[in-house]
């Protein structure tokens, strides 16, 4: 089964944000993930969600958390959110 991140991002600005969203998706790449869709709440705009394809858990897991994912979650301003690990259901 395929597995994929589905993950919510709360932050201050998403101006300040997404600029250090795409500087970090080499990282992420590197790590297996595979950026799907990145979307912003229309009701909530410090809300932001993203999907990641996952092509190996261990090494998404390891990435999120490393000391440069703390740190580029401060520099996008993330003020806190959670994640979900899905597969796909044929």
């Amino acid at each position: 089964m395929a597995l994929q991140l589905f993950c919510t991002n709360f932050v201050e600005d998403f101006v300040r944000f997404r600029p250090a969203f795409d500087a970090d998706l080499p990282r992420a790449r590197t790590a297996g993930l595979d950026l799907v869709a990145l979307w912003r709440d229309a009701d909530r705009a410090n809300a932001v969600h993203f999907l990641f394809e996952v092509e190996d858990r261990a090494r998404a897991e390891a990435f999120m958390a490393s000391p440069e994912s703390a740190v580029s979650g401060l520099r996008a301003g993330v003020t806190g959110g959670d994640y979900h690990w899905l597969e796909t259901v044929d």
